[in-house]
Order: C-alpha cells, then structure tokens, then sequence
C-alpha cells in the first residue's frame, strides 16, 4: 500500500516524483546526473513502518514527501527532500548501508532516470561467475575502477548468499566497454 501523505499514485517506471520533476535540470552533480531533491532507496527488509523510514530519513532533512514504489521487484521507497543537499547526504550515508541485516541501495532519482533511459543502450551489463566471497561493496569498488557506476546489484540468495552473479549500470557506453 501506500503512506498517507503521497500526493498521487504514481508508478515509478512512468514519472518522477511531483515536485522533484522540474528540478531535474537545474544542477548537475558530480557524477554527470542532474542534481535532485529525490531519493531512491530499494532492497530495504520488509516489514518497516513509515515512522521508522521517517524518523531514519529525516536525520539529513526536511521530507517533502514519502511514498512507497510499487513497480520496485523488492520492498522500496521514493523520497523527495526540501532541498538537494539533504538528498545528497542521504544517499552519501544510506547507500550500501546495512539496515536490519540487508544492503540497501540508495539513489537519487535523476540517476534513477538515466538508468531508466538507457536499460537496452548497452550501460548495464551482467557480471557472471562472481566469487561467493565478494560482496557488493567490493563489486561496486572494482566496477569503479572502469568508470562511473549509476548502479550495482549483486544477486543473493533468500538467506543473503552470493548467487554468483549481478549487474553494474554505467553512465556511459564507453564506460561499459571498458
């Protein structure tokens, strides 16, 4: 379901959240993303109230708006931040971060759209016959070492192992060449 102080349903394959929509364009972080006062944060454990998402997001900033992501294949939020440092700091802090024994991803919601827009261009790629030892701090470390990673996964098993394979999404074709 959804919290209670989401302005409209949205899907999160379709658009993005209300009034982070038009800040998209007005500042380009350092990773070559727009800056935006919107977060991504998935692989989250199940069974978190709102209060405890409240209470743990609103330690970097104002919470403009809080929603849950319905088309996100695990449990996964949206939130939208008064203002673009807050929303940094957030994803800075909460990204690879453990929560109730689970790694969260956090991102912001203009990489989000750029991993959107470019799922069959060739930037995301699956990585095969990962050693079980790795996990995905030290995967999201060496995919670094060939460019500037938007996004990496590696996929576990329901107790937490290593499947032995996951994905990286680049911001750049020559990036994913590499």
């Amino acid at each position: 379901g959804h919290f209670r102080d989401e302005p409209t349903r949205q899907n999160l394959l379709s658009e993005p959240m209300a009034s982070g929509a038009g800040d998209l364009g007005q500042q380009v972080g350092d990773k070559g993303v727009p800056q935006c006062r919107g977060i991504f944060v998935c692989d989250l454990p199940p069974g978190l109230a709102e209060l405890e998402l409240r209470q743990l997001f609103s330690q970097y900033g104002d919470i403009v708006a809080l929603q849950q992501a319905d088309a996100a294949p695990d449990e996964a939020i949206m939130i939208e931040y008064a203002t673009f440092e807050a929303a940094q700091e957030a994803v800075e802090t909460i990204h690879l971060a453990n929560l109730r024994g689970k790694t969260v991803r956090c991102l912001p919601i203009s990489a989000l759209e750029v991993i959107r827009g470019t799922m069959v261009s060739g930037q995301r790629l699956i990585i095969e016959n990962i050693d079980p030892a790795i996990e995905v701090h030290g995967l999201w470390d060496v995919c670094s070492l060939f460019g500037q990673v938007l996004d990496c996964k590696l996929q576990l098993t329901e107790d937490g192992k290593s499947c032995g394979f996951g994905f990286v999404h680049y911001s750049s074709n020559e990036e994913a060449a590499l």
